[in-house]
């Protein structure tokens, strides 16, 4: 009898150790399923699928996770308490995006196209006759290939996303993005590279 309370004792006291040493991760999913894996080789948690109505606190050894949401994931380092917040994103923005990158595409190749075959190869003065419309066409061209920039950028920014408050990684690991400019002869290129 005082074995067995003895070893009762003991392991309420390690599962009491152990959840002291968790750490809890916030996930608002909006009701969306979402999926909690261990990246860590040596982890005693196995993986995790749930689904709540409002955000779920799930208790955590300390470790690197993997958090799939939807179609979207995110690596993250649990340390101390942090949040993670799913995004649906803006669904008529993306389609805005695609229309405008699409219909940039397409006047941009019309252009280029025109401005290349504006005069055929049998009329010698034809191009120093329509130097003007060919300026005009390959400016057009351009307005079609910033509408495909901005288009593009609108598309896959408007996307789904999951947003974390807390630390995840550290910052050499989280493609902090550094902004840059690279001198060029007559100008400078300015750039900005990181994780988006």
């Amino acid at each position: 009898m005082r074995a067995t309370a003895a070893i009762a004792l003991a392991v309420a006291t390690s599962s009491l150790v152990a959840a002291a040493d968790d750490v809890p991760l916030r996930i608002d999913a909006q009701g969306r399923p979402f999926r909690v894996a261990p990246l860590d080789p040596d982890a005693t948690f196995s993986p995790l699928s749930k689904t709540c109505d409002g955000p779920c606190v799930l208790r955590l050894p300390s470790g690197r996770y993997r958090v799939t949401i939807g179609e979207e994931t995110e690596e993250l380092r649990l340390e101390q308490p942090t949040k993670l917040r799913y995004d649906p994103g803006h669904p008529t923005f993306r389609l805005a995006g695609g229309a405008l990158a699409a219909g940039g595409i397409l006047i941009t190749g019309f252009t280029l196209y025109a401005a290349v075959k504006f005069c055929d190869s049998t009329d010698p003065d034809c191009r120093s006759r329509f130097q003007t419309a060919q300026y005009l066409l390959v400016g057009a061209a351009g307005v079609g290939l910033a509408m495909a920039v901005i288009g593009g950028i609108v598309f896959f920014s408007a996307g789904p996303s999951i947003f974390v408050d807390g630390p995840t990684k550290p910052a050499a690991d989280q493609g902090v993005p550094m902004a840059f400019v690279a001198p060029t002869k007559g100008g400078a290129i300015l750039g900005l590279a990181g994780k988006f």
